[in-house]
């Protein structure tokens, strides 16, 4: 099974009503620009002769950052804005979930 899901642009606000003041009104402000989510699994059989999943996830994003009160708490830049981790990746950021099945073992990475 293969699913995939795209997503543009969003933010998210989390505000304290309790107070005027618009930099203590900024509790989180969450901000993403660009997410691509896929999964794929496959139900095998495994080295114990057992059925499991062989799966793997992967969120990828373009742009996205967080914030408490105007400052960044954490924030991944957009490739090419001299800020890149990977040479060549279009993603700022990519994280990887998977489990294989190989002969003698499991393994989840």
């Amino acid at each position: 099974y293969d699913m995939g899901f795209h997503f543009g642009f969003f933010t998210i606000d989390l505000i304290d009503d309790r107070t005027e003041e618009k930099r203590k009104r900024q509790l989180l402000h969450l901000e993403m620009n660009g997410m691509e989510t896929t999964f794929d699994v496959q139900v095998l059989e495994d080295h114990r002769g057992q059925s499991n999943a062989a799966f793997r996830m992967e969120i990828s994003m373009l742009q996205f950052r967080t914030l408490h009160r105007e400052r960044f708490l954490f924030r991944f830049l957009e490739p090419g804005s001299g800020t890149e981790v990977v040479k060549g990746s279009k993603y700022a950021a990519q994280f990887v979930i998977e489990n294989k099945l190989e002969e003698a073992r499991s393994v989840m990475c």
